[in-house]
């Protein structure tokens, strides 16, 4: 009988071995998983913040555009003002419609000269004859209630006043130093 209890020692110190050899690989295994898991956790997280600097670069890029051509059309607008005493003599005003009721219809716009009208009412100034009415115009514009983001709007259409006809800024300079 000691064969057999020796045997079976040896049999259960094998499975023994066996099941901590298993439980050895198994823990190697865990531990692999668990450090690949945390390898791509932070290959996901390095891939966002990539992606977030590309978006934040594009946005700065974007803005940095803008501003350019916001300045650039600013330098044209100034060139076009300070050329204006040459460039008035370019448009013969009698062609030009120079009725009361266009006139009229023209204050009441300045008066709400927005972003989105200020190409409307531009063209409208191109379109008549407003030479009788440059105080009412003025007035109109210096009482207008803007928005800040209406402004360079109301810029844009007092420059092109200004570069049709000499008394618009004759005029407003008063008007606009009264009310700052």
């Amino acid at each position: 009988g000691n064969l057999r209890e020796q045997l079976e020692a040896e049999k259960l110190a094998a499975e023994a071995e066996r099941k901590e050899a298993e439980a050895e690989v198994a823990a190697h295994k865990a531990a692999e998983d668990a450090a690949s898991k945390a390898t791509e956790e932070r290959a996901r997280r390095l891939q966002a913040e990539r992606e977030r600097v590309v978006k934040e670069v594009g946005e700065v890029r974007a803005t940095r555009e803008e501003a350019m051509q916001r300045r650039a059309e600013k330098e044209e607008l100034r060139g076009k003002n300070l050329n204006a005493a040459t460039t008035r003599l370019d448009v013969n005003l009698k062609l030009l419609d120079a009725s009361i009721k266009k006139n009229e219809a023209m204050i009441k716009k300045l008066r709400a000269v927005t972003a989105e009208n200020r190409d409307s009412v531009i063209n409208g100034i191109k379109a008549i004859n407003m030479t009788k009415f440059i105080t009412e115009c003025v007035d109109a514009c210096a009482e207008a209630k803007l928005k800040g983001s209406d402004v360079p709007a109301m810029v844009q259409v007092v420059s092109v006043m200004h570069q049709r006809y000499a008394e618009v800024s004759k005029t407003l300079i008063p008007k606009l130093s009264a009310n700052f």
